[in-house]
């Protein structure tokens, strides 16, 4: 490599979004005041940017910081191993992953998306198994995606909750957050005239089939798929 680019990033680019990143949430140097101080918190900061940039999973993501100059670049005493970097991603949280998505899709951005969700389970543990020794199913994370159509197929936005909440529900953060001038594709699990009614007051519209059991029939809304 002969400058210094990576991801669609350069080295100045990186730091004025860690900057900016860090300013806005907050973030001290340092996690712990009075522990080791081999890494700083902006460092980890840069190092998510450049995982979620990727598409890698953490270790090869690690693996593959033996091989750039970024290291050099964001003066690192070492590599950090895939656990340590695994668990500062926890410590940062989702708010921070989405602040970080929305930086990254700032000239991607598209006007008509998709939503639907999905669950998780939250641990691998055998249901026969938890079942023979007694002991309750743990919960699962319920995942609802916000995402392009077209190719590249980007997630614009997502909600992840640790709860049996309905996908209409956990859809009202998304499209509270939509912006104006948006179409969204739902299958008919988001047929809902409230769900409906917030997405036009953010002047945006949702497009969705509607239920045969849904009493109450949304009025004067266009149900098919604008052309």
């Amino acid at each position: 490599m002969t400058n210094k680019t990576i991801n669609q990033y350069t080295i100045d680019q990186l730091q004025r979004l860690v900057h900016k990143i860090c300013h806005f949430r907050q973030i001290s140097l340092y996690h712990f005041k009075f522990g080791p101080k081999k890494y700083t918190q902006h460092q980890f900061v840069a190092l998510l940017i450049l995982f979620a940039k990727s598409g890698k999973s953490t270790r090869k993501f690690v693996e593959s910081l033996y091989e750039s100059k970024w290291p050099e670049w964001l003066k690192l005493k070492e590599i950090p191993c895939k656990s340590s970097i695994h668990n500062h991603f926890n410590r940062i949280g989702l708010t921070l992953v989405r602040f970080l998505n929305k930086f990254a899709l700032q000239e991607r951005r598209a006007n008509r998306l998709a939503v639907d969700s999905t669950g998780i389970d939250a641990n691998h543990a055998s249901k026969h198994y938890e079942k023979r020794i007694g002991r309750d199913h743990r919960k699962y994370l319920k995942l609802s995606i916000l995402g392009q159509i077209k190719k590249p197929y980007l997630i614009e936005d997502f909600v992840c909750e640790p709860s049996h909440i309905s996908d209409v529900k956990q859809a009202k953060s998304l499209i509270r957050r939509i912006g104006k001038n948006k179409i969204v594709f739902a299958d008919k699990a988001y047929d809902c005239n409230w769900l409906m009614e917030l997405a036009e007051e953010k002047g945006s519209k949702l497009y969705c089939p509607i239920r045969k059991s849904s009493r109450n029939r949304p009025k004067d809304r266009v149900t098919s798929s604008p052309h």
